[in-house]
């Protein structure tokens, strides 16, 4: 499988781009940095690294049909499109979690909290973005140590309980916000919000409300609190909220989707990953704009001088129509993988989607809801410079006449706002729909991994990695890429 080579070019990405990151506001003759924003920044550029990376973005993109491998014509025969996970994609994630982001801002909350004075504020900036990173954690393995992770002297820290990690990231979140002191000028320059706190706030607030989210189907305790924010507002109100890992242009900075476009294909970009059916599809229903920004047409012939005219997506596990009539697309890589592309880790556009669904759910307010929506798709067209009027675009969205219509095309608009951030769209595939009726509509390839019964054969989850279930007793070892969540119902 091309798997190693990504897990290669991901390390060098990765851990180059920590190194570059931490030299920021240099001075010979000043003192401008507190301590713990060498580690935050760090541990900022770690977590980005693995969620675009070869271990990241690639292989849950796969599993998830979010793009596709093209088989013969691209990636190769089997592996994620197939469940077939490497044991690489598994420690290496699962070590990103624990080690090169959670230790380091542990440490980092450490520093802050016994400095004197108290950072408070870099203390709050490190505890938000460990809740996003515990929070990415569990959506992607489910159960994991929580409590007693990352703890002197415990070797083997036990597994919490999907619910009550995510009990665990809303408290964490609930003390950043009260400690957050905004006369304070002491604070983490950070590559987010470059140390303003009020954006800070509204970030976690967004990070609550998503997992609040994600848990109400488990837990319908957690609608109240989802009005209540609804009323209260306060979260990311606008495309200057939005947290992104800022990549720069240049060797060691660069988005680390380039970095691979680079190594291994050179100009032309990636052209052995395409886009999905499951996204083209939807996009080609409503005659999206997005889609000269996202895509390129594919070759009818071998010497690449002819193209199809319309966007053809490739469906999972099967192989690419290349050089022919019904050439399967390409993504545009040089947009949607630019070297200066931040890691967009929540936006405006998927704040509005989540209000809307909220609102249709909860509130029944489907004219509220339509607002929200439409709200949400200038802002993610606006997100990616679209130059053309999009009222058409919009107007040619059905009604809203249902709860259930309204639903389905919010969450078919969650899928495509999402594709380039595959741990959000395949966490919001899941919580979608009861088992079977998800938006969009997919089905297990007849190559897939077979496991589970009837429609469960379907990847929900990252399995326990080897090195975890060899090291630490308290580990499930019987855990398999088609069981659900607690969250998945």
């Amino acid at each position: 499988m091309k798997i190693f080579k990504y897990l290669l070019i991901l390390a060098t990405v990765a851990f180059a781009s920590c190194d570059n990151y931490l030299d920021i506001n240099d001075s010979p003759n000043e003192t401008n940095k507190i301590d713990p924003e060498y580690l935050f920044n760090y541990a900022a550029a770690s977590f980005s690294g693995n969620r675009n990376g070869g271990d990241g973005s690639i292989p849950i993109s796969f599993g998830s049909q979010l793009w596709a491998t093209g088989w013969s014509e691209g990636w190769g025969t089997g592996g994620e499109d197939a469940y077939d996970f490497s044991v690489y994609t598994l420690n290496n994630t699962w070590s990103a979690i624990y080690v090169n982001t959670g230790k380091n801002l542990n440490e980092a909350i450490k520093i802050a909290d016994s400095s004197t004075p108290k950072q408070v504020n870099a203390k709050a900036q490190c505890m938000i973005l460990q809740a996003a990173n515990f929070y990415q954690g569990s959506a992607l393995f489910g159960d994991i140590p929580f409590s007693e992770a990352l703890k002197l002297g415990v070797d083997a820290p036990k597994y919490d309980s999907q619910k009550d990690v995510f009990e665990g990231v809303i408290k964490m979140l609930d003390d950043a916000i009260a400690i957050v002191n905004p006369s304070s000028a002491l604070k983490i320059n950070d590559y987010y919000y470059g140390g303003d706190m009020s954006k800070w706030v509204k970030f976690a607030k967004s990070l609550k409300f998503r997992t609040l989210m994600l848990m109400v189907d488990a837990d319908n305790s957690k609608i109240a609190a989802i009005k209540t924010m609804l009323s209260e507002k306060g979260m990311i109100s606008s495309a200057s909220d939005d947290a992104i890992f800022a990549y720069v242009n240049k060797t060691g900075n660069k988005h680390p989707m380039a970095a691979i476009r680079d190594k291994y294909y050179g100009a032309n970009g990636i052209e052995d990953i395409f886009p999905a059916k499951s996204v083209v599809d939807i996009m080609n229903n409503y005659n999206d704009p997005r889609r000269p920004i996202f895509f390129r047409f594919g070759y009818t012939n071998e010497d690449e001088t002819t193209f199809e005219t319309h966007y053809i997506g490739c469906a999972s596990a099967e192989d690419a129509v290349k050089y022919k009539a019904e050439a399967t697309s390409f993504f545009n890589g040089d947009v949607i993988w630019a070297g200066d592309k931040g890691d967009e880790i929540f936006t405006y556009s998927e704040q509005l989607l989540l209000e809307a669904e909220a609102q249709i759910r909860f509130n029944n307010d489907l004219t509220k809801g339509r607002e929200l929506f439409e709200a949400a798709i200038t802002a993610s067209c606006n997100r990616w410079k679209l130059n053309s009027d999009i009222t058409g675009f919009i107007a040619g969205f059905p009604a809203f006449s249902s709860k259930e219509q309204a639903l389905h095309i919010i969450y078919e608009q969650f899928w495509v706002d999402q594709m380039t951030r595959p741990t959000e769209a395949f966490t919001t595939w899941r919580r979608s729909g009861t088992i079977g009726n998800e938006v969009p509509a997919l089905v297990a390839p007849t190559a897939a991994l077979s496991g589970g019964t009837g429609l469960e054969n379907m990847f929900r989850r990252l399995t326990t990695p080897p090195d975890e279930t060899a090291s630490n007793p308290n580990a499930p070892s019987n855990v398999q890429f088609y069981d659900r969540m607690w969250f998945d119902k």
